[in-house]
């Protein structure tokens, strides 16, 4: 692989300036609460060892607030959370009952957290 080389597109200078404007956009008060109900689910979900902590909540909030600005916008919207909770949360999630297969499992989680977000209505 010492022969492959890949040309920089952003700088490491746009890529602090563009995580700025992320940390900018706009989370209304209702959207947090959102994010809390379906972190507070998981955390009561008994097929999860144990649910998302602070870490991965803060994770879910920044990867909203970063796919906001990705579409143009400086707010982010209920349905940003919901599109990103799976991709940021299933790893995050380990079964009370682990399973042999990782796939098996890891499709288990997600639909546990698909469950969840059909449990928790999207603030209007």
């Amino acid at each position: 692989y010492d022969h492959l080389e890949a040309e920089s597109v952003v700088s490491r200078e746009e890529v602090a300036e563009l995580q700025g404007y992320a940390r900018e956009v706009y989370v209304e008060d209702s959207v947090y609460e959102y994010i809390v109900q379906i972190v507070h689910a998981t955390r009561a979900e008994r097929a999860f060892r144990a649910g998302v902590s602070p870490r991965g909540t803060l994770s879910l909030k920044v990867a909203a607030q970063a796919w906001a600005l990705a579409q143009g916008r400086s707010f982010v919207l209920p349905a940003d959370v919901r599109g990103l909770v799976v991709s940021v949360f299933s790893h995050r999630l380990a079964l009370s009952r682990p399973m042999s297969d990782p796939m098996e499992e890891r499709r288990s989680i997600e639909g546990l957290l698909v469950d969840i977000l059909e449990a928790t209505p999207e603030p209007v």
